[in-house]
């Protein structure tokens, strides 16, 4: 596989949902970043933060909000080289027909996954 650019977005795991509207973190990080500053702000604003494990758990607003729109979307860009065996490895991880190896493969070596 030959790819001059390989760009994945990230999703923020964290909406913070205030009467002034949603502020999204990527990380656990970033959530006590925002939550420290909301918590500064003169009446105590009820925070109420939502946690998504991926985009399937997101409304199409959010996914509007966060994923789609330029301004605001965050793109990794990802290095493949031809040694990765990128296109074995991602019919293993995502392909009907394999769910039993991937499950053998993730009892196996899913701690070995750094993100």
């Amino acid at each position: 596989m030959e790819l001059e650019k390989l760009l994945r977005n990230t999703t923020d795991q964290y909406n913070h949902a205030t009467w002034q509207g949603s502020l999204y973190a990527l990380d656990e990080d970033e959530k006590d970043s925002i939550v420290k500053k909301l918590k500064t702000k003169p009446g105590k604003p009820k925070i109420d933060i939502q946690r998504f494990k991926g985009l399937g758990e997101m409304n199409p607003s959010q996914l509007r909000e966060t994923v789609m729109d330029p301004k605001t979307r965050r793109l990794v860009q990802l290095t493949v080289t031809s040694t990765d065996n990128v296109n074995s490895m991602m019919d293993l991880l995502l392909s009907k027909k394999n769910a039993g190896a991937r499950k053998e493969w993730l009892e196996k070596r899913g701690k070995i996954v750094t993100v």
